[in-house]
């Protein structure tokens, strides 16, 4: 959870747990998953990099970079969250 914070994403309550049956991309929030994405996606973080923090393979970050975007919402408060930091 330290690289959530490290990200600028608050950590609620409800997700300082994660439920150990969900594998890969699936057992992280989605605004997780949509940050992390944002730092991959800008050059912020290696592939290496992340599979290392998050103990993820390679194959299933590649899966998250490939995929849709976030919605504009979450790209809003991304934009935020750089202007901030």
């Amino acid at each position: 959870m330290q690289f959530a914070e490290q990200l600028g994403y608050s950590i609620g309550p409800e997700e300082w747990s994660q439920e150990p049956d969900r594998w890969g991309l699936n057992r992280f929030p989605p605004r997780y998953l949509g940050l992390l994405r944002r730092a991959l996606t800008s050059g912020l973080m290696s592939i290496r990099g992340a599979a290392a923090v998050t103990d993820m393979a390679e194959e299933d970050l590649e899966e998250l970079i490939s995929g849709p975007p976030p919605s504009t919402l979450d790209e809003e408060e991304f934009s935020y969250l750089a202007q901030s930091g």
